[in-house]
Parts: structure tokens; C-alpha cells; sequence
């Protein structure tokens, strides 16, 4: 059995995905509909539904976390790096890379 415990870094760039998942087109669409099916058949005009959160929180996250912890090889609960977790999501086209842009340097006051 699988669960999301310690999960933010899963869940958080999963609700980000259902919610760019409308404008997201082409091969990585179909494969983000296969992920997501009850995620996003809630149409909000606005936002993520909760029951996507829900489906998100209790189906699409434990999983990823289960094989994010094994590939580095990280104890069932453990936290996780989320930069870890963005290069396994966009590893399997469910964030689409095209969507983000890279760091700039600089800080708040400049």
C-alpha cells in the first residue's frame, strides 16, 4: 500500500501539472490524460478542483514518491530533494519542461 506521507514535494508540482494540463497540447497531453484521468474531469473554470487534490493526494503521489525514494535510494518516509522530484516528473512528461524557465540570478533587492 502506498501513501503520501512527506509528499509536498510530489503533490505541490502534481497540482501544478493538472492545473497547466489544459494548455499543455500534443504527445505529453495524452500522456498527462492517462495520468491524471479523474484529475481533471472536475471542470474548474478556475484552478484545480478539490477532488483533484484529492485524486492527486491519494493516487498520483504515493507512487511517484515510492519510485523517486527508491531510485535514490531513501527509506519508505523519508523527505525528498524537490529538485529531485521536478527531474523525475519531467523525466516522464507529466511537467512539461517547455513551461519553466531557468533560475536568474539576483536577489530581492536588485
Amino acid at each position: 500500500r502506498f501513501d503520501s506521507t512527506n509528499g509536498c514535494a510530489v503533490i505541490s508540482p502534481l497540482v501544478v501539472a493538472a492545473h497547466i494540463h489544459p494548455q499543455h497540447v500534443g504527445k505529453q497531453k495524452q500522456q498527462l490524460n492517462q495520468r491524471f484521468k479523474n484529475a481533471t474531469t472536475n471542470n474548474s473554470q478556475y484552478g484545480v478542483t478539490n477532488s483533484a487534490i484529492n485524486e492527486i493526494v491519494d493516487r498520483r503521489a504515493p507512487p511517484i514518491l515510492q519510485n523517486v525514494r527508491s531510485k535514490l535510494g531513501l527509506n519508505k518516509h523519508a523527505l525528498i530533494i524537490p529538485s529531485d522530484v521536478h527531474d523525475y516528473l519531467v523525466d516522464e512528461h507529466i511537467l512539461p519542461q517547455d513551461k519553466f524557465v531557468g533560475v536568474c540570478g539576483g536577489d530581492i533587492l536588485n
